[in-house]
């Protein structure tokens, strides 16, 4: 989700978790930044952790409209889960790695302390990333879903290799048989290019479709995923539709 501009005067700030992971480092450094500038901490009432008790409890629908900034600490999946709750906001993520790998994370629990001091006082950016938005076509109506790394479609276990057509810009690009396809954004393209030993794209330039072979698109006025009639079956068995949110 691409942010346009530095967030508006830090007054809220929200705090989303990892259920399972000790985040006490954490908390002391976000509660006494918090503190300092006269801020309001929010979190959500799932978590509502004990070392943040004193934050107020905001449902998710309003969780980030409230929040200036959203601080996720935990691993990636954390990380994802603030993104969908930040992004329609347009609401800026600072990441923190309490997970193994961190791959969206942007600083480690002992550097959160010197993050947050430049952080009030304007030294930083935002990085302004691509989505996904994917819309499927069923019999039953349309469903839109947004993601932040890769949207998968699938064949149906127990039947065999799906026949897909896969369209970009209203024209065919490509025709595939096989389990399923992956259309990633170039934040989840780079894990998979670092394990196909292919090249990186920007993250915020190109996204990258992966089947047989992996090929790059750039960001295209919309890509679809249409099951081919000689197919067994796969899921989802009508056209998928995939737009990328600048």
């Amino acid at each position: 989700m691409s942010i346009a501009s530095p967030p508006r005067a830090l007054t809220t700030v929200g705090v989303v978790t990892h259920p399972r992971r000790n985040c006490d480092e954490v908390f002391t450094a976000i509660v006494g930044w918090v503190r300092a500038r006269g801020a309001r901490l929010i979190a959500l009432p799932e978590e509502a952790p004990a070392g943040v008790s004193h934050a107020d409890q905001v449902p998710g629908e309003g969780f980030a409209s409230t929040a200036d900034l959203v601080i996720a600490a935990g691993g990636d999946g954390t990380i994802l889960r603030a993104l969908a709750l930040a992004a329609p906001a347009g609401v800026p993520v600072l990441g923190v790695n309490l997970g193994r790998l961190g791959f969206l994370a942007e600083v480690d629990p002992p550097e959160l302390g010197r993050a947050l001091e430049a952080i009030g006082v304007g030294e930083y950016r935002v990085e302004e990333r691509l989505a996904l938005e994917c819309t499927l076509h069923t019999h039953g109506g349309p469903t839109t879903v947004r993601a932040f790394n890769d949207i998968v479609v699938w064949r149906t276990p127990g039947f065999g290799q799906a026949a897909l057509a896969v369209s970009v810009g209203g024209e065919l690009f490509a025709r595939y048989a096989a389990d399923g396809i992956i259309v990633a954004t170039p934040t989840e393209s780079t894990a998979y290019t670092l394990s196909v030993g292919t090249a990186r794209p920007d993250a915020d330039g190109s996204a990258r479709l992966i089947a047989e072979n992996p090929a790059l698109v750039s960001q295209p006025d919309g890509l679809e995923v249409t099951l081919e009639p000689a197919a067994g079956s796969a899921a989802p068995t009508e056209p998928v539709v995939v737009a990328w949110i600048p």
